[in-house]
């Protein structure tokens, strides 16, 4: 059950995100960032300063990024956010996703 709506959840995701990013040569994990969190720039401002997620990287420095943060699933920023999104401090990211 949770991995079907994990499943729908990623699928949702990507139907909103890939339109906007297929042809985006650098930048893209800012770009996706900026879409999933359109309706809270500021909690997309600290994350790409904390992140360091630049509109001007590449995939691979994207990349990078995204490996450290599954490499480190207890990095207290990640569960700052967890804590937060826990709290209701977080709330919808836009598009229902």
């Amino acid at each position: 059950m949770a991995n079907n709506k994990l499943k729908e959840l990623y699928n949702q995701v990507f139907e909103e995100v890939y339109p906007q990013i297929e042809n985006q040569g650098r930048g893209v994990l800012y770009k996706v960032m900026q879409i999933i969190l359109y309706k809270d720039p500021s909690i997309f401002t600290d994350i790409c300063n904390y992140l360091a997620i630049k509109p001007s990287a590449t995939l691979d420095d994207d990349k990078k990024i995204v490996e450290g943060l599954i490499s480190n699933p207890n990095d207290s920023f990640l569960n700052a956010f967890k804590d937060e999104k826990k709290n209701g401090l977080i709330l919808d990211c836009g598009n229902g996703l």
